[in-house]
């Protein structure tokens, strides 16, 4: 709550589920840790949404570090994701090229954008040793859109948009240029325009 932070003086502040947050509130919670005796450490995590939105925008914004391994049989090295690295039929983490089993734990942090200022880390349950897969392969395949959602954000740690779940520039263009609308580039006029539209999930 707001009021709450006004006493709070802090060295670290963690922002814990950070898409779930008061978002309003969080200026005032960072403002917490800028004093001059204050060691300034903002920590945010949490499970990602939508993309471009909370803890991805963040993320997208960070030098962006991923854990990658190395293949004890052919030496390539890769950031292990189900896609490519699941073997989902021996219930194993493969290398992506000749598909021996990888070592998940041996790995280090590499910055895909070192320069940045901010460190970011994405972290999935494919680099947690010994996860138990079958759970996680079980959930690649569930079908209902609820499903799909929480196996892509909570497993794999990825922003996740159903399909047709927003509207995008390229939907109302389309719309446009299937009838008698116009859409002008920019807005000038002087009230405020607001519209609401429910997409569903279905």
């Amino acid at each position: 709550a707001e009021r709450g932070l006004d006493s709070v003086d802090a060295d670290v502040l963690v922002l814990d589920e950070y898409d779930t947050l008061n978002q309003r509130n969080i200026p005032d919670a960072e403002r917490r840790v800028t004093s001059d005796t204050s060691a300034g450490l903002i920590r945010r995590v949490g499970v990602p949404s939508a993309p471009n939105i909370g803890i991805a925008a963040l993320y997208e914004q960070s030098d962006q570090r991923r854990w990658h391994v190395r293949c004890t049989a052919c030496n390539a090295w890769q950031a292990p994701e189900f896609s490519a690295n699941v073997d989902t039929e021996r219930g194993l983490v493969v290398c992506h090229s000749c598909r021996t089993p990888l070592d998940v734990a041996a790995g280090e942090w590499v910055a895909e954008f070192p320069d940045r200022a901010v460190r970011g880390y994405h972290v999935s349950q494919l680099l947690v040793p010994g996860a138990d897969l079958s759970r996680l392969i079980a959930a690649s395949r569930r079908r209902p859109a609820f499903e799909r959602e929480r196996f892509v954000r909570k497993d794999l740690g990825l922003p996740y948009e159903p399909e047709g779940g927003r509207l995008s520039l390229a939907v109302l263009e389309a719309a446009r240029s299937g009838g008698n609308f116009t859409m002008l580039d920019t807005y000038t006029g002087d009230g405020l325009v607001t519209m609401g539209i429910d997409v569903a999930s279905t």
